[in-house]
């Protein structure tokens, strides 16, 4: 799988669960990987390390658990080159 199918496969699961992790987890980031939260973490840069550390080939992404869609920047297009379209 290339890096941008995971990303957005990730980021549509993401859609449906974040009112789910609203809760207990607003305003934290979600790890996500192979369209599931990995873990929760407090600050962005956490989620990030956290990723790098287990997924060498970078098919993970970060989102900000909040109601509303929210760019991070590269963060939300996990690493690599980052595209909107």
């Amino acid at each position: 799988m290339d890096r941008e199918t995971a990303i957005r496969q990730n980021f549509d699961y993401f859609q449906g669960v974040v009112g789910s992790l609203m809760e207990g987890h607003a305003g934290q980031y979600a790890l996500l990987h192979a369209s599931a939260v990995i873990d929760i973490f407090p600050r962005p840069i956490e989620a990030l390390e956290a990723g790098c550390k287990k997924f060498a080939d970078g098919l993970f992404s970060v989102q900000k658990v909040i109601d509303r869609p929210l760019d991070l920047g590269f963060i939300s297009y996990g690493s690599g080159e980052r595209t909107t379209d």
